[in-house]
């Protein structure tokens, strides 16, 4: 059985996003990679299920939650 690592990736920004999940996706297999526009869909995701790594931008605008 093979585990895989989840992780996280959260920006406000949707292009920085797609860019990663374009550089990204030859890891796809070996990782199980998310992508999130804004804090709050990151932040509901972890209440909803384990991640192990978040990868996120430090001045996102202020999240509540």
């Amino acid at each position: 059985m093979r585990i895989l690592k989840s992780v996280l990736f959260v920006d406000d920004d949707p292009e920085l996003l797609s860019g990663l999940r374009r550089a990204l996706r030859p890891w796809s297999e070996e990782y199980e990679l998310l992508f999130l526009c804004g804090g709050s869909a990151g932040l509901q995701t972890l209440h909803r299920r384990h991640i192990d790594v978040v990868v996120t931008d430090w001045a996102m605008p202020l999240t509540h939650g």
